[in-house]
């Protein structure tokens, strides 16, 4: 069903709702049950219609430049607002916009980052992710008031999420820095750190899905459904996510002992077994 037919449809309907509300003999709790149908129809057709939008969309992105350089791990990036600009004409072209706020997390020392992307057909899809505060170095020390750590870590969890939202490409354009960096790096016997720092973030993106359901589905004890997904990602990955929490590693101490708990490794082999 196309836009424009949705519309002329929903609107006939409700003109028929309105012609039947004023008989007095209607059958209020037929009419209910019609309701709550079409109101599911009218999602479902919003959602459809935001689902054909991200296609598009994400066919016409652009490919965005690092225009900046971590100091701390020599290593380029794009500046939010460089994303912002680049990619803004796209998605609000295909009927988009976003709101971006915080809510509690459920793992201490970490923020949740949420993005609302609300669709002008009237659907709306919410993107999270759990990060950990941004205040301390790679050398584990303190390096930010409480206040730059939180501004910090939203301002990557924005360029995160709408990077993962939307499937954006981020160039290296600066050459010159990132050799630069590399360089310093080697000659400091830093060069393994900045390697692991770049493999983890990219588990984190390649993964956010299933470590969601993981960190869900610990925390409700479900260990059929946490397994499923834990195991579901690549065992190079799985590695590389096991970092422990004072580290900035994504799980808490007693989700990782909960992985590595028998109980957890049983419940995926029954699965395992049951799909044989």
């Amino acid at each position: 069903m196309s836009n424009e037919v949705a519309k002329v449809a929903q609107t006939d309907f409700m003109s028929i709702i309105e012609r039947v509300a004023l008989d007095p003999n209607v059958d209020v709790e037929k009419m209910s049950r019609i309701l709550d149908m079409q109101e599911k129809v009218f999602d479902k057709n919003s959602q459809i219609a935001f689902n054909k939008s991200m296609v598009q969309c994400q066919k016409n992105m652009p490919t965005v430049a690092r225009d900046s350089v971590n100091q701390q791990t020599n290593s380029s990036y794009a500046k939010f607002e460089t994303i912002l600009n680049a990619v803004k004409p796209t998605y609000t072209n295909h009927g988009f916009s976003l709101s971006f706020g915080t809510e509690a997390s459920n793992v201490d020392g970490y923020i949740n980052i949420i993005c609302d992307v609300m669709h002008e057909d009237g659907y709306t899809k919410r993107y999270q992710v759990d990060l950990p505060l941004d205040n301390v170095g790679i050398k584990g020390t303190a390096n930010k008031t409480a206040v730059h750590g939180t501004g910090s870590t939203y301002s990557y969890g924005k360029r995160y999420l709408i990077t993962m939202i939307f499937n954006i490409a981020i160039a290296n354009e600066d050459d010159d820095a990132v050799t630069a960096g590399k360089r310093e790096y080697e000659d400091n016997v830093k060069k393994p750190v900045v390697e692991f720092f770049m493999r983890f973030t990219d588990a984190i993106s390649r993964n956010i899905e299933s470590i969601q359901n993981v960190k869900i589905f610990l925390d409700d004890e479900d260990y059929l459904q946490a397994s499923g997904w834990w195991f579901d990602m690549t065992e190079e990955d799985r590695n590389t996510l096991f970092l422990a929490p004072t580290k900035g590693g994504i799980l808490t101490t007693k989700q990782r002992e909960m992985i590595k708990s028998d109980p957890f490794t049983a419940a995926y082999r029954t699965t395992l077994e049951t799909t044989k």
